[in-house]
């Protein structure tokens, strides 16, 4: 019987633990009110634009997630999903 790869369906949780983590500088000027089924922050306009700026290439390239993880997993980084 042959495993099937799991696919891992990110939530706010996790999203919110990525901008922590690959963002730290831009995370601790926002407040986060994220829930399974939604990310959210809340700062300032410029902020947020920042956060969508450092965000955009990130979630466009699953390559992109995954470097962040691996690197958050050798740091000893857990996200909250």
């Amino acid at each position: 019987m042959a495993c099937l790869p799991t696919r891992h369906e990110p939530n706010g949780y996790f999203w919110e633990g990525l901008v922590q983590f690959a963002c730290p500088d831009i995370a601790k000027r926002l407040d986060f009110d994220s829930e399974a089924g939604m990310f959210c922050a809340v700062g300032t306009p410029s902020d947020l634009a920042q956060l969508k700026t450092a965000l955009q290439s990130v979630i466009t390239s699953s390559d992109a997630v995954r470097d962040i993880i691996a690197r958050a997993e050798t740091s000893g980084f857990e996200f909250d999903d």
